[in-house]
């Protein structure tokens, strides 16, 4: 995701764990689970089909099963079943007046408890998007992938879109995918860990553009059909959008959750 502003000028950042550098990187819901009616026309945009068809995956992702899987909505029990964390009881975020994580001036509160200046809560989400370790090719030919969906990125008082993400999650956290702007018809390469605390997850472009730019959500709130967002613009500025996952373009609405089996076979 782009913003209008100056171009990066750090096109890697050696001193961040994990960080890739910037140059040379090479469901539709089950039956019983009705749709929204008010949906935006983003949900399913018309003549287009999502790049889960013709996939620009991160150098790391290994593509296999159908690729109908993406438009099964990943579960609780499946995400919990997958990550190696343990946890007790999954939490979803929301973001906003009201929301879990509020932000009102240069303060941000989290969980009505938890207070930090809108600095240090933008050096957390930071490290964390940049805690990506590295994964040599023969490790990546090894990983396991479980599908978290495809989804459209919506501003909160816009009906339309024309940016889609598609992601999924390694066993140790991990999470690769792909943002698809329409406009461009470009697809640029996503990165991202969970943090195994906070149960969050943030990502931001593989590619070492826009470092600013960071999005995060509750891992467990890729399970919802809609969900919110927040995207950083540097330690100053963000805002909170919706993920709203895509429908199947081939109008099968007969599928199943998505579970761990559902991993992409290697």
């Amino acid at each position: 995701m782009t913003r209008p502003a100056e171009p990066s000028t750090k096109p890697s950042r050696p001193d961040r764990p994990g960080t890739l550098p910037g140059e040379g990187i090479g469901n539709r819901p089950n039956p019983d689970r009705p749709g929204k009616p008010d949906r935006p026309p983003a949900y399913r945009p018309p003549n287009w089909r999502p790049p889960a068809y013709q996939p620009v995956w991160h150098p790391w992702y290994r593509p296999g099963n159908g690729q109908w899987n993406w438009w099964r909505p990943v579960t609780y029990v499946a995400l919990s079943q997958w990550l190696p964390y343990r946890w007790s009881t999954p939490v979803t975020y929301s973001y906003g007046s009201g929301g879990t994580v509020q932000y009102v001036g240069d303060t941000i509160t989290i969980n009505n408890d938890q207070s930090v200046t809108t600095q240090q809560y933008f050096e957390q989400v930071d490290t964390r998007a940049s805690n990506v370790p590295e994964i040599a090719e023969d490790q990546a030919d090894d990983l396991e992938w479980l599908r978290l969906g495809g989804f459209s990125i919506i501003q909160d008082d816009v009906s339309d879109s024309t940016m889609m993400i598609q992601l999924a999650v390694t066993k140790t956290g991990v999470i690769a995918g792909t943002l698809f702007n329409e406009v461009t018809g470009v697809p640029h390469p996503l990165e991202a860990m969970v943090d195994a605390e906070t149960q969050r997850a943030a990502w931001r472009s593989a590619e070492g553009t826009n470092e600013d730019v960071v999005m995060e959500t509750g891992i467990f709130n890729f399970s919802e059909e809609e969900t919110p967002v927040l995207i950083h613009f540097g330690p100053d500025s963000r805002q909170t959008w919706k993920l709203i996952r895509l429908e199947d373009p081939e109008g099968d609405a007969s599928s199943n959750a998505a579970e761990p089996g559902s991993a992409p076979d290697r």
